[in-house]
Parts: C-alpha cells; sequence; structure tokens
C-alpha cells in the first residue's frame, strides 16, 4: 500500500466506496505534530515513550500539560542560570 502524505484519510470515489490515503495517527502528528513520531505499525512505541495521542480531548489535554511542564522547566533552568551570574 502507498502511503500518501496529503492531509486526507481517503477520497471518496463511487457513493459510499473510498480509497484510503493515510492514516489518522499520522494526520494527528502534523496537527499537534510533538506526538505520533513512529510509524505505521509502531505505534507501541509512542505509547511506552508518552508520545502517543489518539486524537480525543483527554489526550489533547495530557499532551497540554506535558509541554507546561516542559516550559516551565526551561525556564527554572534559565531563571538558576541567570541568578547564578
Amino acid at each position: 500500500m502507498i502511503r500518501r502524505h496529503s492531509g486526507f484519510d481517503r477520497i471518496l470515489v463511487k457513493g459510499d466506496k473510498a480509497v484510503r490515503l493515510g492514516n489518522y495517527h499520522h494526520y494527528l502528528h502534523h496537527k499537534y505534530f510533538e506526538c505520533n513520531y513512529s510509524g505505521d505499525g509502531m505505534v507501541i512505541f509512542d505509547k511506552v515513550f508518552g508520545t502517543f495521542h489518539d486524537g480525543s480531548d483527554a489526550a489533547q489535554a495530557r499532551l497540554k500539560q506535558e509541554r507546561l511542564k516542559r516550559v516551565r522547566s526551561k525556564e527554572a533552568r534559565l531563571n538558576e542560570r541567570l541568578s547564578d551570574q
């Protein structure tokens, strides 16, 4: 199967018949960027490393909390460096 990088999951061709173009997992990587790094069939690695996003509101909230934690950590390190000078 050839995967497309079009941003579309499928194209309707006749009635309810469709041709798949990509996958939702990859689409979410482009939508949120800081998640779903692994390719097809390798989702287990995103689950292991905490970068899995299933498109749910709960997953988005977790991603937002992780991002906020990283920002606060960087700010704390910067403040430490500035106070040491």
